[in-house]
């Protein structure tokens, strides 16, 4: 088993224009005597549009992935990217500051008071790569019962907080949480915070690597739908992306984190509905 986890570093993700997020997420951090807060403030749309150069943005986000949420390749918003850019910078840090675990949160997440006694009691697999502490909404896990079997809830216990431990099945549906809030540990780190952007930061940190092969059709409305090999409409989405270098030479990414994920019966952390402005869809 790895160690307790306690209070891991924090980084918080950032826009500085959002004052009102700034506000909201440091009086919760306060309030929670955290003491090792670190705001990522670079890899802003800005910067990623003036201040890098064309062979830059290419290392960054050299293409789309064809994916089930993104059958058709359509670009990336470059205010999406700079959310992206802003995940991978906390691994980066956190990998070259050796951490062992650090809380990654985007800047309108609302934190139960509760979560430093449950980060307390929660003891974690060796190899585990990301603990959710949250997702779009608030309360219960509505996911819990596709985390896990009872088998992973008897390992890990119940915990003074009410809340067990699952081990994630990423393989059912619905396979997209999202990056409000969440542990991540060096073997996830590693993987994530090297691969270039090539699909937006919540799908990214969601899907399991080569799971989703994902046969779909398309509606009249070019809606992306199930289907079966052999049926009218019928493309494969490789949850993949191939790009060329300047020589010509080819080089594929594939999608999705890797296992083990874990995370609670019920969410410590969403997003806050009152705060707006949010960066992530600005093209």
């Amino acid at each position: 088993m790895g160690p307790v986890l306690h209070q891991p570093a924090v980084y918080v993700l950032h826009a500085v224009h959002l004052t009102a997020r700034r506000a909201s997420i440091e009086g919760q951090l306060k309030r929670l005597c955290a003491a090792d807060v670190t705001w990522v403030l670079c890899g802003t749309k800005g910067q990623y549009e003036t201040e890098l150069t064309d062979q830059q943005r290419f290392c960054i986000h050299p293409c789309v992935a064809d994916s089930f949420w993104n059958p058709t390749r359509q670009p990336i918003a470059n205010g999406t990217i700079s959310l992206a850019m802003k995940h991978k910078g906390a691994y980066i840090d956190m990998m070259d500051r050796n951490l062992p675990s650090a809380i990654i949160l985007e800047d309108d997440a609302h934190l139960q008071p509760t979560i430093w006694e449950h980060l307390n009691t929660v003891r974690l697999p060796a190899d585990a790569t990301i603990y959710y502490l949250g997702s779009f909404t608030q309360g219960d896990n509505v996911f819990t019962s596709k985390w896990g079997d009872a088998r992973h809830e008897k390992l890990h216990g119940q915990h003074p907080t009410g809340l067990s431990v699952h081990e994630r099945n990423s393989s059912l549906w619905p396979a997209i949480l999202g990056g409000v809030g969440y542990v991540m540990f060096p073997p996830g780190a590693r993987v994530l915070g090297e691969r270039p952007i090539i699909t937006t930061a919540d799908i990214e940190l969601s899907v399991e690597p080569d799971t989703y092969r994902i046969d779909c059709t398309f509606d009249e409305k070019g809606r992306p739908k199930f289907s079966l090999p052999g049926t009218p409409g019928f493309r494969e989405c490789s949850n993949s992306c191939t790009m060329r270098d300047g020589s010509g030479h080819s080089k594929t990414f594939k999608l999705g984190s890797p296992n083990p994920q874990f995370g609670p019966s019920r969410w410590l952390v969403w997003p806050e509905k009152f705060l707006k402005g949010g960066t992530h869809y600005v093209a």
